[in-house]
């Protein structure tokens, strides 16, 4: 399974990215709401965990 985690504190991205690696999911970051959007539109992502926070996205 791949999940996208798009949360601007790197803190809270490389806690949730450890232990779901840990786990064994393929995890990819994006730090802002552009960087998500466009992960999303060019890659496979079959779960996203979403801050409702983040910079450059209503």
């Amino acid at each position: 399974m791949r999940i996208l985690i798009v949360e601007d504190d790197r803190r809270i991205s490389g806690f949730l990215r450890r232990g779901l690696e840990a786990e064994g999911y393929h995890v990819q970051l994006a730090e802002d709401g552009r960087d998500g959007l466009e992960r999303i539109r060019h890659e496979s992502v079959d779960l996203v965990i979403l801050d409702r926070m983040i910079p450059y996205v209503d």
